[in-house]
């Protein structure tokens, strides 16, 4: 896999990431929390171009890197600050009982502010490392992992979704109420007022008469094989529309490069990947 740049190690046995040359506009302790989309923007240019990922699925996990990559720089930005803030807060200690250079050691590693910073890191650094050692299992072994079915029949799909949507915020447009029930029979939500809801509302799947089973192979085969075309996976999926199935793939690959994929696309893009990592782990242990 090319070296791609973030300024940290992936631990032993893994590519040195080296760091790219920063915008001139901003240096790293100059980052601030509002700074985050573009310095992710800035590593996605840098890896995109080191990468060249060859499908969706590996852009997606590029952008993954970038994003923990981009949170990581300002982590380390405001670690810097709450230090600094902290040792000035110590200077007021009577320097007769603290020596000054100690008072300012205590106050900046005592800081409140440097717990959750901590665990905002490691999370962030855990995420680094996982979308690094997928994208780079993906671009070893691709050719020989399958595209993967991830339900069985239409009716795990249902559940699925159903699952997903209730894990959701909701309100009823109607009366304002959050609780609302579903409807075996119909595969809808219902409020207590009577408003009802398909488990498809806001994602991609809404007003379509498609069965969810194609539209999560059609997600499947999209993120995993760019050069697919409609007529292929018409064949593949048994439909007979290859129209249906070309507008189906451009609503996908629209879905999929929003900052709204996750939402849009009902978690199932992050379920495939799970599902990838899991057969390229398997994969590499046999």
């Amino acid at each position: 896999m090319p070296v791609i740049g973030t300024p940290w190690h992936s631990g032993p046995g893994d590519a040195f990431f080296q760091p790219h040359s920063r915008s001139s506009r901003l240096k790293a302790n100059e980052l601030l929390p509002g700074d985050l989309a573009f310095q992710a923007d800035e590593h996605f240019r840098a890896l995109a171009a080191d990468v060249a990922p060859a499908n969706h699925l590996e852009k997606i996990l590029v952008k993954q890197v970038a994003r923990h990559a981009a949170a990581l720089d300002v982590a380390h930005a405001s670690e810097v600050t709450i230090l600094e803030t902290g040792g000035l807060r110590a200077t007021l200690v009577d320097p007769r009982v603290v020596p000054a250079d100690n008072a300012q050691r205590i106050g900046a590693m005592t800081s409140p502010a440097l717990l959750p910073l901590g665990a905002y890191q490691a999370r962030h650094e855990r995420g680094l490392y996982g979308a690094v050692r997928q994208l780079k299992h993906l671009q070893e072994a691709q050719p020989t992992v399958a595209i993967p079915v991830l339900f069985a029949t239409e009716k795990e799909c249902v559940e699925y979704l159903r699952s997903w949507q209730q894990r959701q915020p909701w309100t009823c447009l109607e009366c304002g109420s959050t609780a609302r029930c579903f409807l075996t029979g119909r595969d809808f939500f219902e409020c207590a007022c009577g408003k009802q809801s398909s488990i498809r509302f806001s994602t991609i799947y809404a007003g379509s008469h498609m069965p969810l089973q194609v539209w999560f192979g059609v997600i499947c085969h999209v993120m995993c094989d760019r050069s697919i075309c409609g007529s292929e996976l018409a064949n593949k999926l048994k439909v007979d529309r290859t129209t249906t199935i070309k507008q189906m793939m451009a609503k996908v690959g629209d879905a999929l490069a929003s900052p709204q994929a996750d939402q849009r696309l009902a978690g199932v893009n992050q379920l495939l990947l799970s599902s990838l990592h899991k057969a390229l782990i398997q994969q590499t242990n046999s």
